[in-house]
């Protein structure tokens, strides 16, 4: 979204009155990363007024029209197969080998540029969500963060919509909304968000990924058993448990809060 203002400067003489000035036209880019057909399109309008203070509250209906617009753009260039893939092997992957990122220390000072980021790629979005939780787990934070609605819209749409991409975005946003909840006076808010309804689908989420797993590495079993000291199938079935074991420790950090050492059971 392309967001169009002017800045006037103007300069007052000794008298009060304006003695000279400058005008310049100015233009702010609004990146929005997650459009899709589940997309809620007034919810994500009403979340880039609140944000961009540039935008006048009334033009909310024009932000909504500008976002279906490129909603529905989207869909017809991509598919909505290729735009929405939920189960893939590929986001699943990607979700395990998610790049790191160094950053300078959470600063609460810096959570309009955490909100930000939450618009922005799935690096971006990890990133801001990491920070977010450092900011947190911090008693003397909680207020400002769960009073600041335009944070807590954009996480619970985050989680919503992008909660089947990425392990690391998931878990860091659960743990989030699980720093407030153990206060009761913000359990309202949580239940607000809808938050434990989601949490009980990613729940289930992440047992249909781990079945999926399972049933793909006993094909692949399978197929090696046919073809003993085929060294191409040998070579693929490790890289699959590599692959396996890392998802298994992601699963265990977002679902329990910590690692175990588990192994897929194979029966004879």
């Amino acid at each position: 979204l392309i967001v169009n203002y002017t800045i006037q400067a103007t300069i007052i003489g000794d008298n009060g009155l304006p003695v000279g000035g400058d005008k310049k036209i100015m233009q702010k880019t609004i990146r929005v990363k997650t459009l899709n057909s589940n997309t809620n399109i007034s919810g994500l309008a009403q979340e880039v007024v609140d944000k961009c203070k540039l935008i006048h509250p009334n033009k909310v209906k024009d932000v909504e029209q500008q976002l279906y617009y490129l909603q529905q753009r989207q869909i017809e260039e991509f598919g909505q197969e290729q735009l929405i893939n939920l189960n893939s092997r590929n986001a699943i992957e990607d979700s395990i080998q998610s790049k790191e990122f160094e950053n300078e220390a959470p600063s609460i000072e810096n959570i309009e540029q955490y909100i930000e980021g939450l618009y922005e790629e799935m690096p971006d979005k990890i990133n801001s969500t990491r920070n977010i939780l450092q900011l947190a787990r911090v008693p003397e934070n909680m207020e400002i963060l769960i009073e600041n609605e335009a944070l807590m819209s954009a996480l619970s749409r985050v989680l919503r919509e992008d909660g089947k991409k990425s392990m690391e975005l998931v878990t860091n946003i659960i743990y989030i909304f699980f720093c407030f909840s153990n206060f009761s006076h913000f359990h309202q808010n949580i239940t607000q968000n809808k938050i434990g309804d989601m949490c009980l689908r990613i729940a289930d989420q992440e047992i249909q990924r781990y079945n999926i797993w399972v049933r793909d590495l006993d094909k692949l079993e399978a197929k090696c058993k046919q073809n003993p000291g085929n060294a191409p199938y040998i070579k693929e079935l490790e890289n699959e448990h590599k692959k396996f074991q890392a998802m298994l420790k992601k699963q265990d950090q977002l679902l329990f809060g910590k690692k175990k050492n588990k192994k897929k059971i194979i029966n004879n």
